[in-house]
């Protein structure tokens, strides 16, 4: 028998993604007895499979490995600017006692270019490569710092321990020269 997810077109998957859980369950049945109205009928493969509820829980508790990033990676941000970079790292400003101790993580976007870094929601970032973030030109001075940095050591507060995470920057990869033309009539 068919699998739900091998019947399906992408047009019907995008819709099922949208409904309720128990919905979508409903829905994947109803689709595989009739086929796909918006393929005239006939199933297709769709594009990309759907993954269960047990199969998204075990790979959010896979210990993630250690990131690296490539001095590409980093200047590519840098020239992006610290606004786009922003606008991936949603915080708020955390205060104790009135006084501000870093910026608390609320959502890290897009999920996939976060994989390997241990910071999520809930850790409170306090400095990165030893400066302070408090204030737009501390926050700009860092970031502009990375131009030089061979790594990113973000100071963090998790569950009231203190943490840091060291990504480190690797250096652009240098080319092999290319080897001499050779004669055609050589062969």
């Amino acid at each position: 028998m068919l699998s739900p997810v091998a019947t399906l077109c992408p047009a019907v998957t995008r819709r099922v993604h949208r409904g309720q859980r128990g919905s979508r369950l409903r829905a994947l049945g109803f689709l595989v007895a009739v086929g796909c109205v918006a393929c005239a009928g006939e199933p297709k493969q769709a594009e990309a499979p759907l993954i269960s509820v047990d199969e998204e829980r075990a790979k959010a508790a896979r210990p993630r490995g250690p990131r690296q990033l490539r001095r590409a990676e980093v200047d590519q941000a840098l020239e992006a600017g610290l606004g786009h970079f922003l606008q991936h790292v949603f915080v708020e400003p955390s205060l104790v006692a009135g006084q501000f101790q870093g910026f608390r993580i609320l959502e890290l976007r897009p999920r996939a270019a976060w994989e390997g870094v241990d910071l999520r929601a809930g850790d409170i970032v306090t400095r990165i490569n030893g400066k302070p973030i408090e204030r737009p030109e501390q926050a700009h001075a860092v970031f502009m710092g990375l131009k030089e940095a061979d790594r990113v050591v973000v100071s963090y507060v998790r569950d009231g321990q203190p943490a840091e995470l060291v990504i480190p920057i690797l250096p652009a990869e240098e080319r092999p020269p290319a080897p001499p033309p050779s004669d055609a009539r050589d062969l």
